[in-house]
């Protein structure tokens, strides 16, 4: 389980440094990496964030994070109230201290 876990943070840390060529804070990094695990490298590749950030829109691409962290949890309902509100507070403090 543990090789199966590493070979998946390898595959999506290549493809967070494969897309992003502005230098990240590790907070900053940490959240791309929990998004591109979340909807594939694809689509984080895609995505505004990523065109965002390698625009030098720091903020804008935690603004975009935040949109998109919102439609996944909107997709798992499982979640429970805590859980979510939570993780919404998690990501809004990250927001503050974008660049």
């Amino acid at each position: 389980a543990l090789v199966r876990t590493f070979k998946d943070i390898q595959k999506y840390e290549g493809a967070v440094k494969q897309c992003i060529y502005m230098p990240l804070y590790q907070r900053e990094y940490d959240a791309y990496m929990s998004l591109a695990y979340n909807i594939g490298t694809g689509a984080f590749c895609a995505s505004k964030l990523v065109k965002k950030v390698n625009a030098g829109d720091y903020r804008g691409g935690g603004q975009q994070l935040l949109l998109a962290e919102g439609r996944l949890l909107l997709l798992r309902r499982h979640h429970t109230t805590w859980e979510s509100r939570n993780m919404i507070a998690r990501r809004s403090s990250g927001v503050g201290l974008a660049r």
